[in-house]
């Protein structure tokens, strides 16, 4: 049932569905632990009641940052409905979600239903694998300018707008969000025009477009997938059995600097090829120093990092990065099939 409610996420007026109401061979279905968003600025989202819950209780920071992700997907045209979970027992959930039609077996008997979503959720995330595409501090200013500038249709089009609305596209919580602004303008990137208790008015100064046009070089609609791991015997296997035909099922292509032929410096290939790509594949099989680095360098352009590690290493993984959700994997059969998926979820 739809109602009037509060944006989980950013807290203006929404509307939300709960429980979700699926069709099952002409019967209601009712999944009662899933609830449906409809917010003006963040979009139409899909959660489990427990983590609608925590994130309205006690973790303000985490639904500010997802608020600024999906309005930031939003201002880049992907539009649909996102689903967001937080823990296993949703997995089954998120693959059903996933597609318009899937068949689930129930359990305690060998009934099975085939379920058809009123509205198909059109891609979904782990939250850590979201959140994780929250930009760093080096990559804040350039993820801001690009998102004040995806609304205008002329250049020197007057951006209007409050400190609260800011605050969004800024990436920045509404205690900072002035500083920040000051630190774009000051750093000649903005113009500005009037700042009054209504609120800006600024434009983007010519510095500003530079900077956006040396941002564009960095392509989002490339179908390579560069593989940073290391090159060995022991690895080959994990390779062409797991790594190569999931990406090639997902329709793109691995590219591996050792299967390139080139003239170049291997570092300057490595780097020339990640900027080429649109997302990366980091294997930390042996923990190769040059694995993290070629992530690092990923996440600093704004390219999406998926981290993989096979089980028995899991805990040899760099504190430094074990915050990112990575793919644990037993077999190269078993990487396969895991990172399909993810890249399916995921990568746009």
């Amino acid at each position: 049932m739809c109602k009037t409610a509060t944006c989980v996420l950013c807290a203006q007026e929404a509307s939300c569905e709960m429980p979700m109401l699926w069709k099952s061979r002409g019967m209601d279905v009712l999944w009662e632990d899933l609830v449906r968003y409809s917010c003006p600025s963040c979009g139409e989202y899909v959660l489990s009641t427990s983590l609608s819950h925590k994130l309205e209780q006690d973790q303000a920071d985490i639904a500010f940052r997802l608020a600024c992700l999906l309005r930031e997907r939003r201002l880049r045209n992907e539009g649909g409905i996102f689903g967001i979970f937080n823990d296993k027992s949703e997995e089954t959930l998120r693959r059903l979600a996933a597609t318009p039609s899937t068949e689930l077996r129930m359990e305690g008997n060998a009934a099975t239903l085939t379920l058809h979503p009123v509205k198909s959720i059109d891609r979904i995330w782990h939250i850590d694998d979201l959140l994780a595409e929250f930009p760093a501090a080096t990559q804040l200013i350039d993820r801001a300018l690009l998102n004040l500038s995806r609304p205008l249709k002329h250049p020197v089009e007057v951006i209007k707008m409050t400190l609260d609305e800011l605050r969004f596209p800024l990436f920045c919580p509404g205690d900072t969000v002035d500083h920040l602004y000051r630190f774009i303008r000051d750093s000649g990137l903005v113009t500005e025009w009037s700042w009054s208790s209504s609120g800006l008015e600024f434009l983007i100064s010519p510095r500003g477009w530079q900077r956006l046009h040396e941002l564009s070089k960095t392509p989002t609609d490339s179908r390579q997938a560069f593989v940073a791991m290391w090159f060995t015997t022991e690895t080959d296997q994990v390779y062409k059995e797991g790594i190569e035909p999931a990406v090639r099922e997902a329709e793109y292509e691995p590219k591996r600097i050792d299967l390139v032929e080139h003239n170049n410096k291997i570092c300057d290939e490595i780097i020339a090829e990640i900027r080429r790509s649109r997302f990366l594949i980091a294997d930390f099989t042996g923990q190769r120093g040059g694995v993290y680095f070629e992530a690092g360098f990923a996440m600093g352009l704004g390219i999406p990092v998926i981290w993989i590690v096979p089980k028995d290493q899991i805990d040899k993984v760099h504190f430094d990065t074990r915050q990112y959700n990575h793919i644990v994997y037993e077999s190269p059969d078993d990487l396969a099939s895991k990172l399909y998926n993810r890249i399916a979820a995921t990568i746009r």
